[in-house]
């Protein structure tokens, strides 16, 4: 080594290689804390908001489904052993009806008409319809039900609620999609009649010819 170093002056020069110091996790950068926390508040006001919207959206959700459940809860209360009980269970299905349909075409209906309503609106599959025709002549003739128009009146109720969509919003965004297919189904049918129109007027001019 001494011979190396004695060969080349320069070497002896030469220091030993110093390392820079560790880089220690504490203290931070002076940045560091202001964005923890601004990104910790942008998170606590993120979750707020999502809690904030699942709870209006639960609440949307049980007051859709509030008037079916509802007016089947209380049918169950409801004996029908007077005129007034009859009354009742008409109030209880004109509420439910007024969710569900439009009010104009319910908040109306009264005798004979409400109870054809009830009769028309029951699910196909659904029998009783005709137990209906006592909500209007009994409720107001003050006549008492017998046992077996209780208990059929009754049932074509629980039938007709049962049948009810899950919840308003179904029936709406269903009774919205018929109302926007029925002005293309319509220019449809149009077209094919103008269409059958014109060939038999085609036809008639051979024949003529």
């Amino acid at each position: 080594m001494d011979q190396v170093t004695a060969a080349n002056p320069l070497l002896e020069q030469m220091k030993d290689i110093s390392l820079p110091p560790d880089i220690e996790f504490w203290p931070p950068a002076p940045w560091v804390l202001p964005m923890a926390l601004l990104l910790f508040v942008l998170l606590s006001l993120l979750l707020w908001w999502a809690y904030r919207r699942f709870k209006v959206n639960r609440a949307k959700r049980k007051a859709l489904l509030a008037p079916k459940e509802a007016a089947l809860a209380l049918l169950d209360n409801i004996t029908l052993d007077d005129s007034e009980s009859v009354l009742t269970l008409s109030g209880v299905l004109k509420r439910a009806a007024l969710s569900y349909f439009p009010r104009d075409e319910v908040a109306s209906l009264s005798g004979n008409a409400w109870s054809e309503f009830l009769a028309r609106t029951l699910p196909p599959a659904k029998t009783g319809s005709h137990s209906f025709t006592l909500l209007h002549s009994h409720s107001y003739r003050q006549l008492t039900l017998s046992s077996a128009e209780a208990d059929g009146l009754k049932a074509a109720a629980r039938a007709w609620l049962s049948g009810l969509p899950a919840s308003a919003l179904e029936y709406n965004q269903k009774a919205e999609a018929t109302q926007a297919q029925s002005p293309a189904s319509a220019a449809k049918s149009s077209a094919k009649s103008s269409a059958k129109n014109s060939a038999e007027n085609q036809r008639r001019e051979d024949g003529q010819c």
